[in-house]
């Protein structure tokens, strides 16, 4: 008892970690989990996209170093408060279908593996 191991990982990145303890007898008990090594939280978001079909900007994307997170919610909303878009998957993009050119607010909500919840804000125009 009162033993313990430490190791650094070098990368971010999701780890396969096994433990092994042999007791007095012998006998040996193993157990194994998934240890993920994220980065600082940080997001991108970027401020304009061009919905044209043209294979350039063509989706509203946020991008974070949390890598698949337990929970995700991104909002749009329009100039007057309204929801206009509403996605929990974290690679869904927001193609602004039938929407007019204009800012809209953003907000994205998300949760980690160790359960703490990430909120961030900010507008992104859609240029027609």
């Amino acid at each position: 008892t009162g033993r313990s191991v430490s190791y650094m990982y070098p990368d971010i990145g999701c780890y396969t970690v096994t433990l092994e303890v042999t007791g007095e007898y012998d006998c040996v008990n193993t157990s194994e989990r998934l240890a993920c090594v994220e980065d600082a939280f940080a997001l991108y978001a970027p401020n304009a996209f061009t919905p044209n079909a043209d294979g350039f900007n063509d989706l509203f994307v946020i991008h974070t170093t949390i890598t698949d997170p337990r929970e995700f919610t991104l909002t749009i909303f329009d100039r007057w408060g309204q929801e206009v878009f509403v996605s929990s998957d974290p690679y869904e993009g927001w193609d602004g279908a039938q929407l007019p050119a204009g800012m809209y607010a953003w907000m994205v909500r998300l949760r980690d593996r160790e359960g703490d919840v990430q909120l961030r804000q900010g507008h992104v125009t859609l240029v027609r």
